[in-house]
């Protein structure tokens, strides 16, 4: 699954999100976003996906987005 990341997004990094394990990812509209995988025996229970650049604040200044689209491309 994390290997079709790269074509989907420009860039991802996994990670672990609230103690999942996840990704936080930058689409080709340049929005920042998480994906947390819940993972119970061995199979996918429950996806969670964090769109609110307001709670996605601190992730910003890494990823050097603003977390929004930008406009004009």
């Amino acid at each position: 699954m994390f290997a079709g990341l790269r074509r989907k997004y420009t860039s991802a990094k996994t990670l672990l999100c609230n103690d999942l394990p996840g990704y936080i990812s930058i689409d080709r509209d340049n929005v920042l976003q998480t994906t947390a995988l819940d993972v119970r025996d061995g199979r996918i229970a429950a996806i969670y996906i964090v769109l609110n650049p307001d709670k996605l604040r601190h992730l910003v200044a890494a990823f050097g987005t603003d977390g929004h689209p930008q406009h004009g491309h």
